[in-house]
C-alpha cells in the first residue's frame, strides 16, 4: 500500500496515550495507533448506521403507521420512580 504524510495536532495527553501504546508494544508505530483508531471509528460509524437503518428506522415507520405501541413518558418516568423507590426501600432493610 503507498504511503502518505500527514501532518496532525493533538493535545499533549492524547500525544502520551499514542506513545504509550507503542512504548508498550501493543502497536510499532504511532502511524499504527492512529490507522487502527480510525478502521475502529469507520467500524462504529458502520455499527449505528446499519442499527438506524435496520431498527430505528422500521420501529419509527410502524409508529408513524400506528401499529407499534407507544408508552407516555409520564408513565414511564413514574414506573422508573417506583422502582427506584422499591430498591432504595430494600436497600434500607
Amino acid at each position: 500500500m503507498a504511503q502518505s504524510s500527514v501532518k496532525i495536532t493533538v493535545s499533549e495527553d492524547v500525544a502520551e496515550r499514542i506513545r504509550a501504546k507503542v512504548t508498550t508494544g501493543s502497536y510499532s508505530s504511532e502511524s499504527e495507533v492512529i490507522s487502527d483508531g480510525l478502521l475502529a471509528l469507520e467500524a462504529q460509524d458502520a455499527d449505528l448506521e446499519r442499527w438506524l437503518r435496520e431498527t430505528v428506522a422500521p420501529t419509527f415507520d410502524r409508529v408513524k403507521r400506528g401499529e407499534e405501541k407507544l408508552i407516555p413518558i409520564e408513565e414511564v418516568f413514574d414506573g422508573l420512580l417506583e422502582r427506584h423507590k422499591a430498591r432504595t426501600a430494600n436497600k434500607a432493610r
